[in-house]
């Protein structure tokens, strides 16, 4: 291995390979930027020659925006002849100092390559792959045609499946209920599953064997003798004349074990009964009372050697389990590469283990690599310490050997994307093949107090990293670097709160949580708060929101913390690489789409109602069920949107969604209302980029359910956005903080950690018998090599990642530690702990054994001396104090100048453009102050006959069932064929079918036989071939308005309502309940269910037209007409209204009967033909008739 040296921008040679690893704050890309710089003015290279690769699509375009920034800075320097303060720029003038003819060369060579800049070669190292597939595909041996698969989880599900079906299918009972039990499915298998793939390095250890079928026997055989000696009564005695402890055998206990017993003896299964020990004669003997006489039945015996079968079963069968993913992982990784190669499809990880296997292979792989170096003779690698085995093969096979400009960027102490794949011991074997070895030593991050501080933390130990050969190397402070932070609280840079134990044991993880977040959020008020009043600056500016970040581990602290900073006021926003669609906002849209989708699904209606989105409580949705009209015209407003998106697409009609049910104004009221909008609007933007790729309206929401079902996705599109851009407090993942500084850092929860390798099923970890091979152990032992090794490099990373979060700051770090539950894990306790972990065996003991007693450091004596010898260190750089208690301070929003908000008024007419509209879009806008139709309710003490259906339940729902009712009866049907289809309906849509089934049949019954005309015309003789149920119509209309409509209907003598509605160019649309030939006329039937009143009367044919006109039928009947008019004429040639029309017929079904005929609930009207004929040319023209 090289010695690890300084590096020297300037004098570093640019002829092979050299590795610099760069500590938090130290200007990697700084220094990749003037490598950069150089390879153009030195090595004379053009920026598609210079490969630069990172590690994510934001990193790429930050990269990109520097290097470009770069060449500008140094054309303008080489043009002037002036570097300015810039050093580097200096450096390079001083080469060409006296050569006038070097330096115009130099300018020269910069403006092309600014000129060219638009072709440079900064990539992903999933894009660098995907280019030199695409471009060496006959070198490669790559598809021409394949499609890169963004996400291959349904391949993944779909081959997880069928090995399931191959496998458990066939299996034994016993296996298949013990993996159920053990929550085994295809849904877990495959969550594991990913986790392995994308990993050709990975080697599965070999499943231990275990001879199944003979454990079997053994337990069937023990099984068979403890069932022909099970007595329980026998049993029963025995105990209880035992003399045994009563604590242990007390008589409850034992009546309910015989019983638990004899239930499971007769189930046989391997799982014994809790207490089965209890029946064994080792349990008897040790159970005994002074004088008591141990149980001598021939059960006990036979219980202990079941016992002993049945643990030889379990194991037996875990066996089993872990043979059946084994298998899983054997079949899947073929399997999978087969169908994808069918499918002709590469996911990202195709990308790389595609180009390196493709390097590999004999005479191929070196002239694909020679063809790489042809078109890349230079390579600066970042974030390299996020590589692994398979991305370091590729540039090893294409660069190593060869005098060629190539350096490797990064920091092993940062290695904290182990679960994205990244592997730290790959680069530390890369390290051992670079030639120099160079480290960055000045931190251009933090003022010197915090890198004093932070240096003091990370050398209290030799190996506060405990990997060999990850070393912290104290940096220096940049200098000249003036105070710019003033605070009420003190100059410290690094204030260590800590919590002292409880009573001498270790406080609660529930209330150490809310303990250290509680006064993390106090705190920030408190400084916001001086800020605000001129007690807190930075750079001589009040302190602000958005000079503060809380770094945590999980998106759920994260969601804790906005809440404790809500409570005292202050806002704040949320980075998190969660996807929007795992949020609740994804879920309430996915309703309110479906409801858009079917409006006539009233329960998905309601659904959607209910959601935060829409806000109707209950209250609001029992009003909105009694209330007919408003129901009706809320589905309008739905089918609305539902026809504006099959017209214009998912955009426009998701921008009328929001403005329709003033859905921002709503989501903004709640506390965290511009994270709900943002994320609404972020979905909003990813599911117009779904429904740009066709597929219509269910396709989209099939999309939507999907996205929301299937988990984490590398997605970058896909992660939640930042709410907003004011000066907010910054709650950051520590994942999400790597690359990001802040002026003031909290890290309230360091301390709180879950070690997962010591409870896993399953462990990787990488053998160091075998240099470094990741190995996969599915059956590892509770104290085998394999937890311990999987432990300590868990806990490593832990290490590396608070070192991430430590080395944000550039002003001020809080960092909170105490005497907390399982805190010994944690990585400050190896950090802060020294002479109470003084090995790592000591510090992974604890990680391995959850029960282990508490180390001596719990006791705040212990603790409180281990933090003042850090304080020691660096005495005024550190302060430490007690955990302050929350505080009462509130931060309240500052007060905004009303004025300074007020838009400028919109006073142009924009045109909506064609569009669709119906009847109940139209009565939409009309406030009418009669009477509510459906308000009446019967006398509270009256109890109404099983068919009386005046009674019957008023509002949608109850009407919506009797359209249904009577659109899919038999009209010639008898009341028992009625009562069929009427429970059906009755059950459907949720109403009590026992109670009201009798009055449904007679209502539908008397529907079907009431004579509705003078001649006796009954729907019941109509034929089934001359009557159509719920014909739709959709007709053109050039231009209708609210105004125009008025004066239409008085020019001809009809007053029609005055409504409140934008003019409509488009089309009308609707749907009639009914309409049928009778006699050579064609009829129109509406079915109205109001409740006009609870006696017969109400329903009186002369009192129907004060309805008809409240509730604005009258306008719904003549578009009707016209409907049927328009829709006669296309198929019958010469039909004639005057001779051929009928008439509509209104049927309130309350008050039809048979014995009263027409006069009661028939509404009958015929328009003049003289009206029809000037109402369709109205709609058709938008203009009356010459002749009217």
């Amino acid at each position: 291995m090289s010695t690890l040296q300084n590096f020297d921008a300037l004098g570093v040679g640019l002829e092979r390979m050299l590795l610099i690893e760069a500590s938090a704050g130290t200007g990697k890309t700084f220094t990749i930027a003037a490598l950069y710089l150089r390879l153009v003015l030195e090595r004379q290279l053009r920026p598609d020659q210079i490969l630069v690769v990172t590690f994510t699509e934001a990193a790429t375009a930050e990269l990109r925006g520097r290097l470009r920034q770069r060449l500008a800075e140094a054309r303008l320097a080489f043009e002037q002849g002036d570097g300015g303060d810039d050093p580097l720029l200096c450096g390079l003038l001083d080469r060409c100092a006296g050569d006038a003819e070097a330096q115009r060369r130099a300018t020269r060579r910069l403006e092309a390559a600014l000129l060219g800049f638009d072709e440079a070669a900064v990539f992903t190292i999933h894009g660098f792959c995907h280019r030199a597939l695409a471009e060496h595909a006959f070198a490669a041996g790559a598809d021409f045609d394949a499609e890169l698969l963004a996400d291959q989880d349904s391949l993944l599900q779909a081959v997880v499946e069928d090995y399931w079906r191959r496998t458990l299918y066939s299996a034994q009972r016993r296996i298949v209920a013990h993996a159920l039990n053990r929550g085994l499915s295809p849904a877990a298998l495959a969550a594991e599953l990913r986790g392995w793939l994308g990993k050709p390095w990975l080697q599965l250890l070999d499943v231990p064997g275990v001879d199944y079928a003979s454990a079997e026997a053994a337990f069937d055989a023990a099984l068979q003798a403890a069932q022909a000696l099970w007595a329980p009564e026998a049993l029963a005695a025995e105990l209880a004349g035992a003399g045994l402890k009563a604590n242990i055998y007390r008589p409850a206990t034992l009546t309910a074990l015989l019983a638990e017993v004899d239930a499971w003896l007769a189930a046989a299964t391997p799982e014994l009964p809790q207490k089965f020990e209890l029946l064994t004669p080792a349990k008897l003997a040790a159970s005994l009372k002074k004088g008591g006489v141990c149980p001598q039945h021939a059960f006990f015996a036979a219980a202990a050697a079941l016992m002993t079968a049945a643990e030889a079963l379990g194991a037996a069968l875990d066996n089993e389990l872990v043979r059946l993913r084994r298998g899983l992982f054997e079949f899947a990784v073929p399997e999978l590469h087969r169908r994808k190669r069918e499918a002709g499809v590469l996911s990202y990880d195709d990308l790389l283990s595609g180009l390196a296997a493709a390097l590999a292979v004999d005479g191929a792989g070196a002239r694909l690599a020679e063809g790489l170096r042809r078109r890349y003779p230079a390579a600066l690698i970042d974030e390299f310490q996020d590589t692994d085995p398979t991305q370091y093969a590729i540039f090893k096979a294409i660069y190593h050997g060869h005098e060629l400009p190539v350096c490797c960027v990064g920091d092993p102490k940062q290695a904290i994307y182990s679960f994205r794949g990244a592997d730290v011991f790959a680069y530390l074997a890369a390290r051992d093949d670079a030639p120099q070895r160079h480290t960055l030593t000045v931190n251009w991050r933090s003022r010197p107090p915090l890198i004093a501080a932070l240096n003091a933390l990370f050398s209290q130990r030799r190996d506060p990293f405990l990997l060999p050969g990850i070393d912290y190397v104290p940096v220096q402070p940049k200098p000249d670097e003036p105070a710019s932070l003033q605070l009420p609280d003190g100059d410290a840079a690094l204030h260590l709160w800590w919590c002292g134990s409880d009573d001498g044991k270790p406080v609660s993880k529930a209330v150490g949580r809310a303990a250290a977040l509680a006064a993390t959020a106090g705190r920030i008020a408190e400084l916001l708060s001086a800020g605000r009043h001129g007690r807190a600056s930075i750079a001589g500016r009040a302190l602000g929101g958005g000079d503060i970040a809380v770094l945590v581990r999980t998106h759920t602290q994260a969601m804790t913390m906005r809440d404790a900073l809500l409570e005292r006021g202050v806002p704040s926003v949320l980075h998190s690489p969660d996807s929007v669609f795992a949020t609740a906002e994804a879920l309430q849209l996915e309703r309110l789409l479906a409801a858009v989708l079917d409006p006539r699904r009233e329960p998905g209606v309601r659904a959607a109602l209910a959601s935060d989105l829409l806000g109707v409580d209950a209250a609001g949705l029992l009003a909105l069920a009694e209330d007919e009209a408003r129901w009706e015209a809320l589905i309008g407003r739905l089918q609305g949107l539902h026809e504006r998106w099959a017209e214009r697409g998912f955009a426009p009609m998701f921008r009328a969604l929001l403005t329709e049910f003033d859905i921002a104004e709503r989501l903004l009221d709640y506390r965290d209302g511009e994270r709900r909008l943002a994320n609404l609007l972020h979905l909003g933007e990813l599911l117009a980029e779904f429904d740009s790729t066709g597929g219509g309206m269910e396709a989209l929401l099939v999309q939507l359910a999907q996205a929301r079902t299937e988990g984490a996705i590398e997605d970058e599109s896909r992660q939640m956005r930042l709410e907003s851009d004011a000066a907010r407090v910054q709650i950051v993942t520590i994942h999400k903080s790597k690359g990001l500084e802040y002026p003031i850092v909290f890290c309230p929860l360091l301390w709180d950690l879950t070690v997962w390798g010591a409870e896993d099923a399953s462990v990787r970890y990488h053998d160091p018998e075998a240099s470094g091979r990741l190995l996969l152990d599915l059956a590892p032992a509770q104290g085998g090599a394999s937890r311990r090794q999987a432990v300590e490099e868990e806990l490593a990373e832990q290490l590396r990642l608070a070192y991430v979060a430590l080395t944000r700051a550039r002003e001020r770090l809080y960092l909170i530690w105490g005497a907390y539950s399982g805190a010994e894990r944690s990585p400050l306790a190896w950090l802060l702990h020294p002479q109470s972990f003084g090995s790592a065996e000591q510090w992974l003991a604890c990680g391995l054994d959850r029960g282990r007693p508490r180390q001596a450091w719990i006791a705040d004596a212990a603790l409180q001396q281990a933090l003042e010898s850090l304080r020691q260190c660096a005495p005024t750089a550190i302060r430490i104090e007690p955990l302050p208690p929350a505080g009462t301070v509130f931060y309240p929003p500052a007060e905004v100048d009303a004025a300074t908000l007020n838009a400028r008024p919109f006073s142009r007419y924009l045109s909506p453009g064609r569009r669709t509209g119906s009847f109940s879009q139209l009565l939409a806008g009309w406030h009418d102050e009669g009477r509510d139709v459906d308000a009446v309710r019967p006398p509270p003490l009256l109890e109404p006959a099983a068919d009386d259906f005046l009674h019957f339940p008023a509002g949608p729902e109850p009407g919506t069932c009797l359209h249904d009712i009577l659109e899919h009866v038999d009209f010639a049907g008898d009341d028992a064929a009625i009562a069929a289809v009427a429970g059906d309906w009755l059950r459907r849509r949720g109403l009590d079918a026992e109670r009201w089934l009798a009055a449904a049949v007679s209502g539908i019954g008397h529907t079907l036989r009431t004579p509705l005309t003078a001649d006796g015309l009954r729907l019941c003789s109509l034929p089934a071939a001359a009557r159509r149920a719920e014909m739709e119509f959709f007709f053109p209309v050039e231009k209708l308005t609210a105004d125009g409509l008025v004066a239409l209907g008085a020019r001809y003598g009809w007053a029609l309502p005055k409504l409140d509605f934008a003019a409509l160019h488009g089309y009308l649309h609707g749907y009639i309940d009914l309409v049928f030939q009778h006699r050579g006329q064609v009829w129109i039937v509406d079915y109205k269910s109001n409740r006009l009143g609870l006696r017969i009367e109400d329903y009186a044919a002369e009192r129907l037209g004060a309805a008809m006109d409240a509730a604005g039928y009258r306008l719904q009947y003549l578009l009707y007409s016209v409907a049927v008019v328009r829709w006669m004429r296309q198929r019958v040639p010469g039909w004639d209204y005057a001779r051929d029309f009928g008439g509509v017929l209104y049927l309130f079904l309350r008050g039809l009967d048979p014995a009263l005929g027409p006069t009661h609930g028939v509404f009958a009207d015929r328009p003049d033909a003289a009206f029809i004929a000037a109402f369709d040319h109205w709609l058709q023209h938008g203009t009356l008739p010459e002749a009217a």
